[in-house]
């Protein structure tokens, strides 16, 4: 029983298709932890032109998506990168 309810496809509630913006077409923001304030004002400014959308606390910062931008956060000293 339990077998045919895991196989069981079961509709899911999903926006109508008229709503949506198109495939892709919003992207969330990547939040950037530093170890510190320090680490984070000395890594940003080597990254070139990322736009950073906020800053919510020390060491942290909101950055605009951008291709292969989580590996470069890394790169840079980031400890953690969640988008």
């Amino acid at each position: 029983m339990f077998r045919a309810m895991l196989t069981a496809t079961a509709t899911r509630p999903s926006l109508a298709s008229e709503t949506l913006r198109g495939p892709c077409a919003v992207e969330a923001p990547l939040i950037a932890l530093y170890e510190n304030e320090a680490a984070a004002e000395a890594a940003l400014p080597r990254l070139g032109s990322i736009r950073v959308l906020g800053q919510s606390s020390s060491g942290v910062r909101m950055l605009a998506p951008a291709p292969g931008l989580r590996e470069t956060l890394y790169a840079s000293g980031a400890l953690l990168v969640v988008g």
